[in-house]
């Protein structure tokens, strides 16, 4: 596979997805561009322009090179430099020391042994490349030929030494069996010298309760990737509301919280301290209500108090819902009475009744004495949504 640069661009990048057919992996590959001068090298006497390049909050040579057309030994060494325009994002040293405008003259031979330096001024400069400039005034210091003007231009490259700075901001909150976005407003990811769109956010661990899903397309592909459970988002997908979280697993569990931890790294690996999201899970009601109970007896012409062990409600909604028993076929020899608080008086038939009633005693059937020894009865109980039939 063969690369080749169709710009002057310094840097692009190449964007692979790594896949076993069930799982992917995103993956950058940097490609750094070794640039030419904007201005070419000097081809004649007297340049009056030329180029240097310096990594970001790094330094370069001041070199002979840079100034003259001949070879180092060449060069006039009755020349000598002194600044007219300082730069803007740096400074010019001569053995470490700034160097004052129209005051110091550097020689050629401070140039040729490397005393003289162009320093970045170590402030970070973001993912693109910046543009100095500093003008020296060239002169023979015999007098003997007039002064010239070298404009000097310094191409700043970025240098990706910063790790993503991750802040949670806000807990998710999402309706039980439902998704919801996971945007900036949960989670801030900020890296100075890298685009959101280098930035890749591990999910590890996972939610217990739920996922993470990313609703874009693949590269090439117009399919959504809804309802696929993801192990890492680009930093990109956040503002761009790519990110859900799913709370699919509720079923019998009813979970009111959730969290998954996300470390993110830049394309030079330089990685974020890991940090934890927290979900809080709303109760909804989906959970239909199950009645329990075991087979009924009562002597003749006897009343029987309806407890846990014989009849019961149970509902797995946190919080718990009302539940109601509702008789849809009464019993044919005896019925359903509600029992006077602390009493065992007999009153008129009921066809409902609640659970807190039954598991206060308060609830019994009443065999109506006559000559019959098997009886039955069906009921519903509902949460008021759901309905479950006996």
């Amino acid at each position: 596979m063969v690369f080749k640069i169709l710009s002057s661009q310094i840097k692009d990048i190449i964007r692979l997805e790594v896949t076993d057919g069930m799982h992917s992996f995103p993956v950058n590959v940097d490609v750094v561009v070794i640039p030419r001068p904007v201005v070419p090298e000097p081809t004649q006497r007297n340049p009056s322009e030329t180029t240097l390049v310096v990594p970001e909050r790094s330094q370069t040579e001041l070199t002979l090179a840079k100034y003259f057309l001949g070879p180092p030994e060449a060069a006039d060494k009755d020349l000598s430099f002194t600044i007219v325009k300082q730069p803007e994002k740096g400074q010019l040293l001569k053995d470490g020391l700034a160097l004052p405008a129209m005051t110091q003259p550097v020689t050629t031979a401070d140039m040729a042994n490397g005393r003289v330096v162009y320093q970045h001024n170590n402030q970070e400069i973001g993912p693109e490349e910046v543009q100095d400039l500093f003008i020296l005034q060239a002169q023979d210091i015999h007098g003997r030929a007039e002064s010239m003007e070298i404009i000097t231009h310094v191409r700043i490259i970025p240098v990706d030494n910063q790790f993503p700075l991750v802040t949670v901001l806000q807990s998710i909150t999402v309706d039980e069996g439902s998704k919801t976005s996971f945007n900036p407003s949960h989670l801030e990811i900020n890296d100075a010298d890298t685009s959101p769109d280098d930035i890749i956010c591990r999910i590890d661990p996972q939610p217990e309760f739920g996922f993470l899903e990313n609703v874009s397309p693949l590269p090439g592909s117009e399919k959504s990737r809804a309802g696929e459970a993801i192990t890492d988002f680009r930093a990109a997908d956040l503002p761009n509301e790519f990110i859900n979280y799913v709370q699919s697993i509720h079923k019998g569990y009813e979970p009111t919280a959730d969290e998954f931890w996300i470390r993110c790294r830049d394309k030079q690996n330089n990685e974020s301290i890991q940090k934890k999201i927290t979900v809080i899970i709303n109760p909804v009601n989906d959970e239909e209500p199950k009645i329990e109970y075991s087979r009924w007896r009562v002597r003749e012409g006897d009343i029987l108090n309806l407890d846990e062990s014989i009849l019961n409600c149970r509902d797995l909604d946190i919080p718990f819902d009302e539940l109601t028993f509702i008789v849809t076929s009464p019993p044919k020899f005896g019925k359903i009475i509600y029992l006077g608080m602390h009493t065992l008086e007999s009153t008129e038939s009921i066809d409902s009744f609640t659970c807190e009633q039954l598991r206060a005693h308060e609830i019994a059937y009443e065999h109506d004495d006559s000559e019959n020894f098997e009886d039955s009865i069906k009921m519903q109980l509902t949460d008021g949504k759901h309905v479950t039939e006996e």
